[in-house]
């Protein structure tokens, strides 16, 4: 570890001597580390326990109803065939109270599936339409006319990495200091976003910060769903 700082060192003061530009390497793939993660194995075993309805309760920052800080809802994760967007799709829908109720989230979630990846990232695209593709767990040809090019994403920093595995559970998250998105009013907000799974359910939390570092939007208690199928 002292022989890779030392070169680095000596790299960054030669580049600086001599004015050349300096390509900072990223972390995640030094040279001459071996990652030992098997991704495709931990993806495969996330993507398999997620599938399912689950019942709990939803934010009502989320569900356009501010005035009451939770809603009974209804939620499915359902792997869809969209390689438009990615060998590897979740389809997320959230209703409240029930399958019947008012559409409150639906969410196209991509999994990066290259070889030379180091890391499990996922791609959120916010189906922002109601109507463009409900229930598109049973029906996901609904889905065929939505991809990359006409869905908004979670852009800059927004990337969600799997983490965990059997039999303590998966976490997906991201951090509220590297998602970055900006807003119609001219201001950047700051947002983080976790998700846990496991045999009984998953866990939701999520919020918006502004640049001041102060809360501006979301829920900070976490919300719980239980497994019902």
């Amino acid at each position: 570890m002292k022989a890779v700082l030392v070169a680095g060192l000596v790299a960054l003061a030669t580049a600086s001597a001599t004015g050349a530009q300096v390509t900072r390497e990223d972390n995640r793939t030094a040279a001459g580390v071996v990652l030992k993660d098997d991704l495709d194995a931990r993806l495969a075993a996330f993507v398999a326990l997620a599938q399912g309805e689950y019942r709990g309760r939803w934010p009502g920052a989320f569900a356009k109803k501010p005035q009451v800080p939770e809603i009974e809802a209804w939620a499915v994760f359902k792997r869809v065939e969209a390689p438009q967007f990615s060998p590897v799709t979740l389809y997320q829908e959230v209703r409240e109270g029930g399958p019947d109720g008012r559409i409150v989230r639906q969410r196209i979630i991509a999994f990066d599936t290259a070889p030379d990846r180091t890391h499990n990232l996922a791609t959120f695209y916010p189906i922002m339409d109601p109507a463009a593709a409900p229930r598109a767990d049973l029906h996901p040809e609904r889905l065929a006319a939505l991809s990359p090019a006409n869905l908004p994403y979670f852009g800059r920093g927004c990337q969600m990495n799997v983490i965990g595995g059997q039999p303590t559970g998966f976490r997906i998250l991201t951090a509220p200091t590297s998602c970055v998105i900006p807003y119609p009013d001219g201001r950047s907000r700051y947002t983080g976003m976790e998700m846990t799974f496991d045999g009984a359910g998953f866990t939701f939390q999520e919020a918006a910060y502004g640049v001041d570092g102060a809360f501006w939007a979301g829920r900070l208690e976490t919300s719980r769903f239980t497994r019902t199928r």
